[in-house]
Formats: structure tokens, C-alpha cells, sequence
């Protein structure tokens, strides 16, 4: 399963907005949607909102 994050701002297709904080499952990648679940409800969702890899924090 792929892991993935989403940028702040992040909208699902019909407008709502998403929680940046949570880490999502991807489900499925189109060429412009895909389809993320947060455990209980499948999100489809632009792929410009889509981080396949938190930011690393150097110490």
C-alpha cells in the first residue's frame, strides 16, 4: 500500500476541504484524480494536491 500526504489547501472533487495532517492510502492514480481512503470513506481527490513524500527535517 502507498502511503501518501496531501499539500495544504487540499480539496476533494466536490469541495471539501481535507486534513493535511493525515497520512492517506493511495487507492488508485488516474491521469488528473485519484482515488486516496482514509480508513473509512474513499476520497477522490485532484492529483495536484498529492505529496508522495513528507518533507525530511535535518536536525
Amino acid at each position: 500500500m502507498n502511503k501518501v500526504y496531501l499539500k495544504i489547501g487540499a480539496e476533494d472533487i466536490q469541495g471539501n476541504r481535507l486534513n493535511t495532517r493525515v497520512e492517506y492510502v493511495l487507492m488508485y492514480v488516474g491521469l488528473s484524480h485519484s482515488i486516496i481512503n482514509n480508513g473509512y470513506r474513499d476520497i477522490h481527490v485532484n492529483n495536484k494536491y498529492i505529496k508522495f513524500k513528507p518533507r525530511l527535517k535535518l536536525i
